[in-house]
């Protein structure tokens, strides 16, 4: 059957992807990933003396995952205030989590860039590890709020991209897999590039 001529090249890649419905599930999917690796690295925060290594190298894996949940993010951000029809119909994110969206990313930049320098540099002392301390507080509360908000969306979200049978998911499940892969995979071998920061890492006093 021929292709309908007012249907575009990129109507047509959506369509395959799953459009803003493939794109929620893709950050929810991304979330999963993104609270298994966070919940390691709190559990290190706990005892970081003796597990600093453990954390380094989660913190510096979960670039990939949060790299990917920025651009989805973002993605969406950008379709909504450009005007795209499907994302316009979904409606934003809750006034509370925009309210508080710039501070989130801010403190997720702040966050990862500083432990990013920290580990570079080889020391945590100085203004880089309190900026990295204030970043985490206020990460984590921003974290808190998203989860309380999307939890239950979330969970339906990965129902509905696992446990559904094939031809009842939402388009551009396989891409998906692949771009969740492709980020912890990424965030695995950074990690592993930079094995000798991570294990000649010492605590400062």
């Amino acid at each position: 059957m021929a292709s309908h001529p007012h249907v575009t090249t990129y109507q047509k890649i959506r369509l395959r992807l799953g459009g803003s419905r493939g794109n929620e599930i893709l950050t929810s999917v991304n979330a999963a990933v993104l609270v298994a690796l966070l919940a390691v690295q709190l559990v290190t925060v706990l005892a970081l003396d003796g597990m600093i290594r453990v954390h380094l190298f989660v913190g510096v894996v979960l670039l990939g995952p949060v790299a990917l949940k920025l651009g989805a993010t973002g993605y969406r951000f950008l379709r909504y205030y450009t005007g795209a029809r499907e994302y316009r119909e979904k409606g934003p994110p809750p006034t509370l989590l925009r309210a508080i969206a710039p501070l989130f990313v801010t403190a997720t930049v702040g966050l990862f860039a500083t432990g990013v320098i920290m580990l570079i540099d080889g020391q945590s002392e100085g203004a880089i590890g309190g900026l990295h301390v204030a970043s985490f507080w206020a990460w984590i509360g921003c974290f808190a709020v998203h989860v309380a908000f999307n939890g239950r969306e979330v969970l339906r979200n990965l129902q509905a991209e696992w446990y559904r049978r094939a031809r009842t998911r939402i388009a551009g499940a396989e891409v998906r897999a692949v771009l969740v892969l492709a980020s912890i995979l990424g965030g695995v071998l950074l990690a592993l590039a930079l094995a000798s920061k991570i294990t000649g890492y010492e605590m400062g006093d």
